[in-house]
């Protein structure tokens, strides 16, 4: 994948002004959004200090730095229930030491950013509300209902 971000599959309706010269709105009700590794790394807001690494089978790598150390980061990408990216933390290492996720995702929720469309889910999974994220733009962005990670490709599913 050459790109950093690929949007296929849209459908939706756009609303004009009553004289059509202006777009008020857009309202998709399905498509598909692929993010490579590239796109990972620039998926996520400054100011949050989550940075994306890479993308496997199953997996999504982040990179963490929490009081000037560095960590790595494992989590494996679900929708939640409310149809946000839902990252599982599934192993976390600060230098060569193992760190339990529950950890982190007591840190996550405990200092959860107030950035738009970040949350801490169920159990302090952070969670991506990219229709939140949108929201400001005029884009309405429905639910996602599926989410697929392969070798460098993270691909979402929205649909009403």
């Amino acid at each position: 994948m050459s790109h950093a971000l690929a949007v296929t599959g849209l459908r939706g309706v756009v609303t004009v002004d009553p004289d059509g010269t202006q777009i008020l709105g857009v309202r998709l009700t399905a498509g598909f959004l692929r993010i490579s590794d590239a796109g990972l790394r620039g998926l996520i807001p400054p100011g949050v200090p989550l940075m994306g690494d890479r993308i496997e089978e199953g997996r999504v790598h982040f990179r963490v730095i929490y009081r000037g150390v560095e960590g790595a980061v494992q989590a494996r990408p679900e929708v939640s229930p409310a149809g946000r990216l839902r990252l599982e933390i599934i192993s976390a290492r600060a230098l060569i030491f193992p760190i339990p996720a529950s950890m982190i995702t007591f840190l996550f929720s405990s200092m959860a950013p107030d950035k738009p469309g970040i949350h801490a889910g169920e159990g302090g999974h952070p969670e991506i509300d990219l229709g939140e994220i949108l929201a400001p733009a005029g884009i309405t962005l429905p639910p996602l209902r599926h989410v697929h990670s392969g070798r460098g490709e993270l691909v979402l599913t929205f649909s009403e």
